[in-house]
C-alpha cells in the first residue's frame, strides 16, 4: 500500500508571531526540525523555515535577537490532504522548490512532513528492496 502524507508527517511546532528569530532558531535546534508553524490559540497561519532564516535575516543582516518572525515568515501556506499519496507530495515539493509542507485533515493542520521524511522514506524501500544485500544499510539517523 502506497504511504500517503499521515503515515509520513511529523507533529507540528508552533510558535506565535512575536517569538524573536533567535528564540524560533533555538526552538528549531532542540526539536532537530527544519521549521515551525506560526499561529495563535492554536490556528497557525504562516510558518518559518530555516530557510527564511538565511535569506530573510541573516543574508539581510538583520539581528535575530531582535527581529521578530512575523517580520520573516512565509504568510502564503501550501499544504497537502492527509490523504495525498507520497509521490503526489515528492512532486509539489520539487515542482515548487518547497522544503516543509503542512498536513491538513478535517479542516486543520495535523501535522508537518519534510523533502527529508520523503528521502528517508525511499532510502528505506530502497534498502528492503535489496533485502539480504551485503550492501544494506541502516538510513535513520536519529
Amino acid at each position: 500500500m502506497a504511504k500517503t502524507a499521515k503515515d509520513l508527517m511529523n507533529p507540528v511546532e508552533t510558535v506565535p508571531p512575536d517569538t524573536t528569530v533567535a528564540k524560533a532558531a533555538r526552538l528549531m535546534k532542540q526539536k532537530n526540525i527544519g521549521s515551525l508553524m506560526v499561529g495563535e490559540h492554536g490556528k497557525p497561519t504562516a510558518i518559518v523555515t530555516e530557510r527564511d532564516l538565511v535569506r530573510r535575516v541573516l543574508a539581510e543582516g538583520l539581528a535575530p535577537e531582535e527581529t521578530l518572525v512575523s517580520a520573516v515568515m512565509t504568510k502564503r501556506l501550501f499544504s497537502v490532504a492527509a490523504a495525498t499519496p507520497w509521490d503526489r507530495i515528492l512532486e509539489i515539493l520539487c515542482r515548487d522548490q518547497f522544503r516543509h509542507m503542512p498536513v491538513i485533515e478535517g479542516g486543520r493542520i495535523v501535522g508537518i512532513l519534510s523533502i527529508t521524511d520523503l528521502t528517508i522514506m525511499l532510502a528505506e524501500m530502497a534498502r528492503s528492496s535489496r533485502a539480504g544485500s551485503a550492501h544494506s544499510h541502516d538510513w535513520r539517523w536519529n
